[in-house]
């Protein structure tokens, strides 16, 4: 519920890109439903906010679930978790074009938003994930914020991103406990052994 302030969303993504001087996340940042109120104004509310690391994925508008309203990110913050879960917590399959079990999207204010899959494409290109409605309501957008001025892989698809996250996330916390021991081509080769295994 507070993402879409600019100063939380940067401060959100730049903690993503260095958390605790070791690993690192994907911040779920919402545009504000205020100034974006219909899909072309998504380009300047995300530009204005400065929603443009890599570490970030924008999102817009608000999600409903009957009567209730929810930020996008929070919505995307758990299809996200049961995709990874479904994959065996490797997030190795994008949440993008999953069913998420809403009812619709709006503004925070409840005013209604419709969209077909073009208009949704359209705030895609904005690097910005949205949801339309295609036998279900469904998340779409696998562009991370720092898109379309980033076009690096790694960088530009938040799923891209999110396995080397994880990928070096995981190395740090399977070898952290061989820091320090003392340097040799043992080590090292048991070091790419195990890994290459794994």
């Amino acid at each position: 519920g507070y993402s879409q302030i600019p100063e939380v969303g940067i401060a959100l993504s730049a903690k993503m890109a260095n958390i605790n001087g070791v690993f690192k996340g994907i911040a779920l940042l919402d545009l504000d439903t205020e100034k974006a109120r219909k899909y072309t104004d998504c380009k300047d509310v995300k530009e204005s906010s400065g929603f443009a690391s890599e570490f970030s994925y924008p999102l817009w508008p608000c999600f409903k679930a009957g009567e209730l309203i929810f930020a996008a990110s929070a919505v995307v913050g758990a299809l996200i978790s049961y995709v990874d879960a479904d994959s065996d917590d490797v997030p190795s399959v994008s949440p993008s074009n999953k069913l998420m079990g809403i009812t619709g999207t709006c503004l925070a204010d409840g005013t209604e938003i419709i969209m077909d899959q073009d208009q949704a494409s359209a705030v895609n290109m904005f690097g910005v994930a949205t949801a339309f409605n295609s036998n279900g309501w469904r998340l779409w957008g696998n562009y991370t914020g720092a898109f379309p001025a980033v076009t690096d892989a790694k960088d530009m698809w938040m799923p891209v991103r999110r396995m080397f996250n994880w990928q070096g996330n995981t190395f740090i916390q399977t070898y952290l406990s061989k820091v320090d021991d003392p340097m040799n081509w043992r080590l090292v080769e048991s070091i790419v052994d195990s890994e290459n295994i794994r």
